[in-house]
């Protein structure tokens, strides 16, 4: 398994987080001593989705967060850069995670009414221009 370094190169991260996909939602679970559950039903005041919403989970892993967004009624898609992540996933048809790059999302901007990203940012390399130039409608 590769490690990642504090040099951001996207495909360094991309090939750690497929290494440790299989085992990285019970690695989170048991890092944070199970507060992990709770802070993703605590999305806070900056993104509430309502039912009807369509809402873009940037960096979304295996859908961990993207499911719990969703149960809001929202229509909420997962996008990560990590294959392994995403083949991981034990979600569910109704909540689609699809292959992207957080610098070049694959959808134009307007598509959603809100874009969220978590823990994911931190592996940005350039923040500034991190939802790859889409904005909500």
């Amino acid at each position: 398994m590769s490690r990642a370094t504090l040099a951001k190169d996207p495909a360094a991260v991309a090939r750690m987080f497929d290494g440790v996909a299989r085992r990285y939602d019970v690695m989170n679970t048991l890092m944070s001593v199970g507060q992990d559950r709770r802070w993703r039903r605590l999305p806070g005041p900056s993104c509430t989705p309502i039912p009807g919403e369509r809402v873009l989970d940037v960096a979304a892993g295996t859908g961990v967060s993207t499911r719990e967004l969703a149960r809001s009624g929202a229509a909420v898609i997962g996008c990560d850069f990590s294959l392994g992540m995403l083949r991981a996933s034990s979600g569910t048809p109704a909540v689609p995670l699809v292959a992207g790059d957080a610098l070049a999302l694959p959808f134009a901007d307007g598509s959603f009414d809100a874009v969220t990203i978590s823990f994911g940012l931190r592996n940005v390399v350039d923040v500034d221009r991190g939802a790859g130039g889409v904005r909500p409608g």
